[in-house]
């Protein structure tokens, strides 16, 4: 039968995709933390702040920093564009935020 990879081809991309065809998606940082509930509650507390994250995908990526294990808090956005434009409002509310490339 024919691969996944050539059985999905034919189908158009998802709306969201599309629209970020000339401008890459991108990911913006929030910060690093000990647990994922510290995490989460920053998330809930930034995007109840900010209702341009309200279309933003969180994402809790773990890594290891020495000996200590951190939760680095996320968000995938359609373009770099957009994730500058959340980064200048978190950091003009003096939140910390940056565009990962």
């Amino acid at each position: 039968g024919p691969t996944p990879s050539t059985a999905r081809a034919p189908e158009p991309p998802t709306e969201k995709f599309a629209a970020a065809d000339s401008d890459r998606a991108a990911m913006v940082q929030f910060g690093a933390f000990e647990t994922e509930g510290q995490a989460n509650a920053a998330w809930r507390s930034l995007s109840s702040r900010f209702s341009m994250l309200s279309g933003a995908n969180k994402m809790l990526v773990q890594y290891n920093k020495g000996s200590k294990h951190l939760i680095r808090l996320r968000a995938g956005v359609a373009s770099e564009w957009r994730a500058g434009r959340i980064c200048d409002q978190l950091k003009a509310a003096d939140e910390s935020c940056f565009v990962v490339r």
